[in-house]
């Protein structure tokens, strides 16, 4: 049990963090925009806690209502990475930003990461099969 429950954290840490350094509501900002999706999609886990069936269903009518904008954006960001890759100044930049965005992301999601783990681990699963074709592809 405890395995399956660490692989899923794990699994969807490393989901996190992809989409973390993909996004703004807003628009113009593929990181800060990806970086609020994946807000978006803690918060569905947070608020569903004590319901794990309604978790799976709210996360995944989230990746699918999104589909198109997350694949929109994961592509912008690839653009953003192939364009700061001609200058190593520009490029740690983007890395710097990314990485800052994604250490704030695991500070703020971690406790909900093992809450809904812990309650749900079969779920947590399910989370992470959902989310694994969004975001940046490398």
């Amino acid at each position: 049990m405890m395995k399956i429950l660490t692989v899923s954290i794990a699994g969807l840490a490393i989901v996190a963090l992809s989409f973390s350094t993909g996004c703004s509501k807003s628009g113009g900002d593929p990181i800060m925009e990806m970086h609020n999706h994946t807000k978006a999609i803690f918060k569905i886990l947070k608020d569903n806690t004590s319901d794990c069936a309604k978790a799976v269903t709210e996360v995944k009518s989230y990746a699918d209502k999104n589909k198109d904008a997350l694949a929109k954006l994961a592509k912008q960001l690839k653009e953003m990475e192939e364009k700061a890759s001609k200058s190593e100044e520009e490029k740690k930049k983007l890395e710097d930003r990314k990485q800052k965005l994604s250490e704030s992301m695991l500070k703020e999601s971690m406790a909900t990461m093992m809450e809904f783990g812990q309650k749900c681990p079969q779920q947590m699963q399910e989370i992470a099969v959902a989310l694994k074709d969004f975001g940046p592809k490398k």
